[in-house]
């Protein structure tokens, strides 16, 4: 050991080294003001400083670094490695619990790696602008588990990857009975069902499409329910739109099935005048379809003759106002009532006309009455004349 001209020491063992030993305790100290004391490894080559504390007994060997002041681990290149535990696994402690932070708000790590992150607190983001978190990568499918009862209070969030997100409950405490305000994807699935909890709810579609319900095995039902067990069921159109139950076509609905309880009447109500001749099948009304206003054997098609109705079984309310042409009717009506028939609310009455007639077309009793306007001069009458028939002879109206 030399003294150095400001009257420090200078040790200087060569390539033998320098062993300090000591039963007692060891003090390295500067105390002099705005003082360093330096430890330097300094060669032409690769050095290495090694501050070692290491017990040869049955004791462990404890190294205590302590500073009145800040500390600065600083390296030219390279990493720092600290390890617990040389080639074992340990921990790397703070001196007490949640007391020291790793980092601070000015002077950040950039990443941090680690296989497992342990929070007992919070996560929290202190950026005012758009943040990012991401889990695993695009190549391998990852799991994230939320275990706890965690709140996501942020406006808007985003599960931007193909997948399936699986929640047990969404905006409530109790599991089912959360909603989502607004719900938009191309798939929405659900095992059990898909329910509302207000009124005037809506499943709408923006554009021109189908909503396919699918079963596995069996049909699918769409039932209405309510508090009470009596619930009606309206499917209707938009506006003045069709509804259209089937499909037609090689591969259209094979049948459309309407089921009651099979007790009381109007259990399919139709509006009046629905059913036309169009939709009525030939030859399918029979006898007991009419409740006995037809009498016979089953109609065939298109056919109606006089003893498939029943006497008294149409009236006039069957009949529809002004559908009755003359071929419907015979060519001698005869009145078998008593009693004046009154054409008071016509403006006029046509009587048949033609060809003046001989005496020998009102010489039959069944002829007596008959009203005929001759236009020409031929046979008993004169033209422009009218005539009745008293059963003999043609007489002349006045």
């Amino acid at each position: 050991a030399n003294n150095d001209a400001a009257g420090g020491i200078d040790m200087d063992a060569g390539t033998g080294g320098v062993a300090v030993d000591t039963t007692g305790a060891l003090s390295l100290d500067s105390t002099a003001t705005a003082s360093n004391l330096t430890l330097t490894a300094s060669d032409a080559g690769t050095t290495t400083l090694t501050i070692a504390s290491t017990n040869t007994g049955a004791g462990v060997g404890v190294l205590d670094v302590d500073t009145d002041g800040p500390m600065d681990i600083d390296t030219a290149t390279g990493n720092i490695v600290l390890d617990s535990v040389d080639a074992g696994a340990g921990a790397i402690l703070p001196e007490d619990d949640s007391e020291d932070d790793l980092g601070a708000d000015a002077t950040r790590w950039s990443t941090i790696f680690a296989d497992t992150l342990n929070y007992s607190a919070a996560l929290t983001d202190d950026n005012s602008a758009g943040t990012t978190v991401s889990m695993g990568d695009s190549v391998t499918l990852d799991t994230v588990t939320v275990t706890a009862n965690t709140a996501i209070t942020d406006g808007e969030w985003n599960v931007t990857n193909a997948g399936v997100a699986n929640f047990v409950s969404v905006g409530a405490t109790t599991a089912g009975t959360g909603t989502f305000t607004t719900l938009i994807g191309d798939t929405v699935q659900s095992d059990t069902t898909v329910s509302f909890s207000t009124n005037s709810e809506s499943i709408v579609n923006s554009v021109d499409d189908t909503f396919t319900f699918t079963s596995n095995d069996s049909a699918v039902t769409i039932t209405a329910a309510d508090a009470d067990a009596n619930v009606a069921l309206t499917v209707t159109p938009g506006g003045t739109g069709a509804l259209t139950l089937g499909t037609t076509g090689v591969s259209g609905t094979t049948s459309i099935t309407l089921a009651t309880d099979g007790t009381g009447t109007g259990e399919v109500v139709l509006p009046d005048g629905a059913i036309s001749t169009a939709e009525i099948a030939d030859g399918t009304i029979a006898d007991a379809d009419t409740n006995g206003a037809l009498t016979g054997a089953a109609l065939a098609a298109d056919t109606l003759v006089a003893g498939d109705i029943a006497t008294g079984a149409v009236t006039t309310t069957e009949i529809l106002d002004a559908t009755i042409a003359g071929g419907d009717l015979a060519a001698d009506i005869a009145l078998t009532t008593t009693g004046a028939v009154n054409f008071s609310g016509a403006s006029s009455v046509r009587i048949p006309f033609g060809a003046g007639l001989a005496t020998t077309a009102c010489d039959a009793a069944g002829e007596t009455g008959q009203i005929y306007l001759a236009n020409t001069t031929a046979g008993a009458m004169t033209a422009d004349k009218a005539y009745i028939c008293n059963g003999t002879t043609w007489l002349l109206l006045n």
